[in-house]
């Protein structure tokens, strides 16, 4: 592959991605369509908002089976055009219910480009660092323009709040690199290949076990860590620290660290090599027993940039990792599994304080900010000890 094929193709994956952060659109949007729409029962009013999230878990888990059928390429093309539909027909909107449709479709299309797009990066990217590499790129990217697109929203919005779903056009261009860049390869199933996982940590016999555990680890950080993002707002008025100003802050300090983690992160695995995993759950962590024990300003920007480092990197983590440890012939199926678990721990995020509200009797977001923490801390601790343990028991049972 020539130099200019292969950044076509690493643009191409890269703005497949922007489906993701869609959603930064419709948020400035929110009171100009209530005020439009005031009858909107409230089931409506969040399924707009955050529900069509479970479209975009049902998509990915369904691309595992996509990708064993159709090529990629044709799969991206495919979800391309939904979105370029979905994403853009909200500007034709005369009632609520056609938007939560245009929704569903957007949040449909969502969900098979991320699951296919990282299926795409494992297939054709085989060296580990330079997979580690677009992987990042493509989530700092898709973070990139949801600040953007937010931003050009709300300025649109004081025109013409529909016109603000024009913003999605951008995915024709999209279309058009896939189109050009991304090559045709037969799905996974007619592809013949039956690779083994390489050995990772010793225990690649148990891929399927180390896959699961990774997946489990990746939800509960990210069901935790999500919460500063979606209730940030609502933890600083309970603790009655600051206003919507120290909210914006916070949410942009923890965006744009996110969009560094992304960038730097495989820098940083070559570093911590094996203790990755460990080092992400003791930051995300901290940043949540920060912002319980913490009030003054400045700390609180401190562990909402470790927050917002830790989404980040593990966005790029959690994919790169496990698509090393499997066999090739199911990386699609993995894939698929890590993209839902992204939506599903979104999906769960929010309610954690009251599930945590009924083991503490306190439903407050300190509190669930607190014990997700220490969990985390907890988690990060028992894998250092685990991965300790069996690096001694290789030296020890190693070359003789």
């Amino acid at each position: 592959m020539n130099n200019k094929k292969k950044w076509g193709l690493i643009f191409a994956i890269c703005f497949s991605g922007f489906g993701t952060y869609s959603d930064n659109i419709i948020i400035p949007l929110l009171t100009r369509i209530y005020e439009e729409f005031p009858d909107t029962s409230l089931f409506l009013q969040n399924y707009i908002i955050s529900g069509s999230a479970a479209a975009s878990l049902a998509a990915a888990l369904l691309s595992g089976f996509l990708m064993k059928r159709f090529s990629k390429k044709t799969l991206l093309i495919t979800g391309t055009i939904l979105f370029i539909f979905g994403g853009t027909a909200g500007f034709f909107t005369k009632d609520i219910l056609f938007l939560a449709v245009t929704r569903t479709i957007d949040a449909i299309s969502d969900g098979l480009l991320l699951s296919v797009s990282n299926s795409l990066i494992i297939e054709l990217f085989t060296d580990e660092a330079q997979r580690g590499r677009v992987f990042g790129w493509s989530n700092a990217s898709s973070c990139i323009y949801g600040i953007f697109a937010s931003f050009l929203s709300g300025v649109i919005a004081l025109y013409s709040w529909k016109s603000a779903f024009l913003i999605n056009l951008i995915s024709v261009a999209t279309l058009i690199l896939i189109l050009r860049f991304v090559p045709f390869r037969p799905p996974a199933s007619d592809s013949g290949e039956k690779k083994s996982a390489p050995a990772v940590s010793g225990i690649s016999r148990h891929y399927r076990l180390h896959a699961i555990l990774n997946l489990l680890l990746m939800f509960l950080m990210g069901a935790c860590g999500s919460q500063i993002y979606l209730m940030i707002d609502l933890y600083l008025s309970e603790n009655k620290i600051g206003n919507s100003v120290l909210s914006g802050m916070l949410t942009a300090v923890s965006t744009l660290v996110s969009v560094l983690a992304c960038v730097v992160f495989p820098r940083i695995y070559t570093l911590v090599s094996k203790y990755t995993l460990t080092f992400l759950l003791g930051v995300s962590g901290l940043s949540l027993t920060g912002f319980a024990v913490w009030r003054s300003v400045p700390l609180l920007i401190i562990a909402a940039a470790a927050a917002g480092f830790a989404i980040g990197a593990s966005l790029v983590y959690y994919p790169l990792h496990i698509g090393s440890i499997v066999p090739a012939g199911t990386s699609e199926f993995y894939m698929s599994l890590v993209t839902a678990d992204q939506y599903f721990y979104m999906i769960i995020g929010p309610y954690l304080p009251s599930f945590i509200g009924t083991f503490t009797g306190s439903t407050s977001i300190t509190t669930s900010f607190f014990y997700s923490g220490v969990l985390l801390l907890l988690l990060g601790a028992i894998s250092f000890l685990t991965i300790s343990v069996l690096r001694v028991k290789k030296k020890i049972n190693g070359p003789r």
